[in-house]
């Protein structure tokens, strides 16, 4: 009974599962029951191809992925290797950049506005950091003369670099010093890029040896135009005494109604003009002062003053103004005052002449203690100086002829009026046997100054040569009886 039950439950399975009764098991159906069992079993078996196929591409990709992932770690290992190198390299070029010796810059080309700039740069610009030099510095702006910069670009854009071009630039503080410009032109970008590097020191040493070489140039001229002033300046002078002797000896014979006199007189007159000169000549051939005394130069200048000589001047030029500004407790100087009075002399007489139409002349001397060398028209050295100055207000001295001022037979002056080119040359020659220095200021309109330094010694005058008071010279209201023989 159970087993008859069971057997109706698995007909009754079948019929639901296959749609067949029991008894079509044993027909028709079969076949087409065989036929789905064999598609099925046919599907399984693709689907099992399908399957493995599938796990191959799955896993051939995966493979693919693991490979591509494994490339991929290792790009990004390189890449960070790389960044590193980079990051590396680019802190050593900052490093480079910021720290470098040279100053380096990129800047506008239309305005000259710093972009980037190292240290240096800001240092050279007058600055102590770069950030205030990137914020206040103006390249275009600093340029000592700014047509230099527009040149500089013009010659820029024709070649497209420059090297060592030299240029004057002013800096923060307004003080001036020389660069040597190398810089190359982006006009896309419209950039300057560029090295600076600072040549002032090498400018100051070509100027001083400039300087140095003219002045071992004048001094090789003074010396030979000394030594040949001396061989002539004897035998000229012992033929001007026989012209002028003759000329007088005959004057004296010849009455003053006879027009042959006045011609005699111009002889003489003549005669002594030339003995004059000789007297110059010989004075700059000597060159040395055996006979030295303890002077005191206010003592020359009072003297100078009550002198033919400068009543001469003034005679010439009525309308010069005098003064003189001399120093109370003025310090003694070892020196030849024939000397010196002749290179007083020399100078007044130029100023004079410098102011044709009248302006102010002022001897001043006063005591002066040089702490350092002074660099001037001559190198002023270390020690106390007794420091004679004449000034005026006249024409001034063009600049080309301030270096040869001091040269003999160089003058501006009608030769045979005012002047033989040999005044200034005497004074030379007195300041450098007296182991002086000159110095010479001048600017064309408003004037000159010669400013003679004589070291001063701390030895006193011996009574006969102590400086008199001027109101010694005035007396007491005596008369002088003067007998003249004609």
């Amino acid at each position: 009974m159970a087993d008859n039950n069971h057997t109706g439950d698995y007909d009754s399975i079948h019929d639901k599962l296959l749609g067949l009764g029991r008894r079509s098991l044993r027909k028709s159906y079969y076949p087409e029951l065989q036929n789905r069992i064999e598609d099925l079993e046919n599907t399984q078996k693709e689907l099992k191809r399908y399957k493995e196929h599938l796990e191959e591409l799955v896993e051939a990709r995966t493979t693919e992925l693991k490979t591509v992932n494994e490339q991929l770690q290792q790009d990004i290992i390189e890449r960070k290797q790389a960044e590193d190198k980079l990051r590396i390299q680019e802190e050593k070029y900052r490093a480079l950049f910021n720290n470098a010796q040279v100053a380096l810059f990129r800047t506008q080309i239309s305005d000259g506005q710093p972009l980037v700039i190292n240290k240096r740069y800001a240092e050279k610009a007058g600055y102590s950091n770069v950030e205030d030099c990137m914020a206040e510095f103006n390249a275009a702006r600093s340029w000592a003369n700014p047509g230099e910069r527009e040149t500089l670009l013009r010659v820029l854009h024709e070649k497209g670099s420059v090297s060592d071009y030299e240029a004057e630039i002013i800096r923060r503080d307004g003080t001036r010093i020389w660069i040597s410009f190398s810089a190359t032109i982006f006009p896309e970008q419209g950039t300057l890029e560029g090295s600076i590097v600072d040549i002032t020191d090498r400018k100051r040493a070509e100027e001083e040896k400039q300087i140095l070489e003219e002045r071992l140039q004048r001094a090789e001229k003074m010396e030979a135009l000394g030594l040949l002033a001396g061989g002539v300046a004897h035998d000229l002078n012992n033929v001007i005494g026989i012209i002028v002797g003759y000329a007088e000896l005959i004057s004296n014979d010849i009455n003053e109604s006879n027009p042959m006199r006045q011609y005699l007189l111009n002889i003489i007159k003549g005669g002594d003009r030339a003995a004059a000169i000789v007297q110059d000549l010989l004075t700059m051939a000597r060159r040395g002062v055996p006979d030295r005394k303890i002077i005191n130069v206010n003592r020359l200048i009072l003297d100078f003053n009550k002198s033919p000589e400068w009543e001469k001047i003034h005679t010439h030029n009525p309308l010069m103004q005098f003064k003189t500004d001399l120093e109370p407790d003025l310090l003694n100087i070892s020196a030849s005052s024939v000397h010196i009075q002749k290179s007083l002399y020399n100078l007044v007489s130029n100023a004079s002449e410098a102011t044709p139409n009248g302006g102010l002349l002022t001897i001043k001397t006063y005591n002066q203690y040089m702490d350092k060398p002074v660099h001037g028209y001559d190198n002023i050295q270390e020690g106390d100086y007794v420091t004679l100055s004449v000034s005026d207000t006249g024409e001034g001295i063009q600049e080309q002829d301030l270096k040869h001022i001091f040269e003999p037979f160089y003058t501006k002056k009608i030769m045979g009026r005012s002047g033989t080119g040999l005044g200034l040359a005497v004074v030379w020659g007195t300041i450098k046997d007296h182991n002086g220095y000159i110095d010479v200021q001048s600017k064309e309109g408003e004037g000159t100054t010669f400013t003679l330094y004589f070291p001063a010694t701390r030895e006193e005058m011996t009574s006969d040569e102590k400086a008199i008071s001027p109101l010694t010279y005035m007396g007491k209201g005596e008369s002088i009886l003067a007998v003249c023989r004609i």
